[in-house]
């Protein structure tokens, strides 16, 4: 596991604490859960969401990630040609909105 901080919109980071609530787990596991279910959803052909554009104050967040879950995202992130932090943002909205599309806590 690696070590990574990545700032988050207070939306979708009130969204993964509420999920995290939900569901009876840390914001970390919560997290991850939401990376990789967003991750899935995108190899699946579903859209990615727009992300926001309007939140000025950003908070932190660190965690581990798995090294071959971040390896896939600096790899993506390599050939977009964009940092990988904006990757896994669009992958934890992605993670997000299938949450909500189940009706699971966790949407704005």
């Amino acid at each position: 596991m690696e070590l990574k901080s990545i700032y988050l919109d207070p939306a979708t980071d009130d969204a993964i604490a509420a999920r995290a609530e939900a569901l009876g787990m840390s914001r970390a596991q919560a997290f991850r859960r939401t990376l990789k279910e967003g991750m899935q959803a995108v190899r699946a052909g579903h859209a990615r969401p727009p992300l926001p554009t309007d939140a000025p104050v950003m908070n932190l967040r660190t965690l581990y990630l798995e090294e071959k879950v971040f390896d896939k995202l600096r790899v993506e992130a390599f050939d977009r040609r964009v940092g990988w932090s904006r990757v896994m943002l669009e992958y934890l909205a992605m993670g997000l909105e299938m949450a909500r599309a189940e009706g699971e806590a966790g949407g704005p």
